[in-house]
């Protein structure tokens, strides 16, 4: 075509159409920024949710940010280490670590408000949270192999008492090798053993720089998630059981004491009772304070409250003492 001969109406369409998209693009981008800087659960969070390649993701150390929905407006701190900033860590060396999820975390309450920072209080002991919303049991196994990577040199990394908290969603996310759409790891049982997969944990370009890429992803993995055959949820369950026994194992290596908090699993504590590994319920008594009124959970998000973390501190507070594991007499209980 001649220098000075204009566009065919072919080609301005075509033009037309490649402005049009990127627009798009870009304003989806951007709104997809805006939204999930505030609003944006803390497994997806890009301000201060990062990649990992054993892990799957971290948390990026140092940042401070609010999460507002319409059921709350809290402060997230993240620490130096990468976990949510607690005012024991790292003053005091760890008497006892939590690992676990959004649950753990304290998705939806101030960090003072939060079950693991209670039971510091509560027991009288240093408790440190290294819980990661979104991970599930496998990711919490290498977190507790990698914790040296992200706590204090100069501390001792074990402990006497090692708290997991299991939920519900643990099953599912341990088999498969995304969660929330984002890449993980994932353990697969082979005769009776565990082996490793999809470490280092890739991440695509789009997913490294785009937040609408990131939010289109996990909506997709979200509405298309499968119903689980019944073979599938028995070798879950299998799974979860022998990532929970093998977390037992090298804790006792450490010389430290496992204790596994359930909330509604009644199938994994019968396979732990065959395991020997520690652990107790707490649905019994969650269900009996809804019963008696209490909010203990949002009613649209479904995390606890500031009023459900102070009940399970009391509940786990009781079931170690009951166990032998603290003593909770002299402890401060107005933390």
């Amino acid at each position: 075509m001649p220098a000075n001969s204009s566009p065919t109406p072919r080609r301005r369409l075509v033009l037309r159409c490649v402005l049009g998209a990127c627009i798009a693009l870009g304003l989806l981008e951007l709104g997809a920024r805006l939204r999930t800087s505030y609003a944006a659960g803390p497994s997806t969070n890009p301000r201060y949710v990062v990649h990992d390649d054993v892990l799957g993701w971290r948390y990026q150390p140092g940042v401070e940010v609010r999460h507002r929905t319409d059921e709350f407006d809290v402060a997230i701190a993240i620490n130096e280490f990468g976990f949510r900033r607690q005012e024991s860590m790292p003053s005091r060396s760890p008497d006892i670590l939590v690992f676990g999820d959004s649950f753990a975390f304290g998705w939806g309450v101030e960090e003072r408000d939060g079950w693991a920072a209670r039971l510091e209080g509560r027991v009288g002991l240093a408790v440190w949270n290294l819980a990661v919303s979104g991970f599930s049991v496998d990711q919490e196994l290498l977190l507790w192999r990698e914790r040296a990577r992200f706590l204090p040199r100069d501390v001792p990394s074990s402990p006497r008492l090692v708290l997991v908290l299991s939920c519900g969603n643990d099953l599912p996310e341990a088999l498969t090798d995304r969660s929330y759409g984002k890449a993980k790891p994932r353990f697969v049982l082979a005769n009776g053993a565990l082996e490793l997969t999809n470490v280092p944990v890739p991440e695509p370009w789009p997913e490294r720089y785009s937040q609408g890429w990131r939010s289109l992803t996990k909506l997709w993995y979200e509405r298309r998630a499968p119903e689980l055959s019944t073979a599938t949820v028995e070798r879950g369950r299998n799974l979860v059981a022998a990532l929970l026994t093998t977390f037992d194992r090298e804790c006792a290596q450490a010389g430290a004491k496992l204790v596994v908090i359930t909330t509604d699993d009644h199938w994994l504590g019968e396979r732990l009772d065959t395991r020997a590994v520690t652990h107790f319920d707490l649905e019994a008594e969650l269900t009996a304070a809804a019963a008696r009124g209490e909010r203990i959970a949002f009613p649209r998000d479904g995390h606890w409250t500031e009023r459900g973390h102070e009940l399970v501190t009391e509940f786990v507070a009781r079931r170690l003492e009951e166990l032998g594991l603290v003593a909770t007499g002299n402890a401060d209980a107005t933390h």
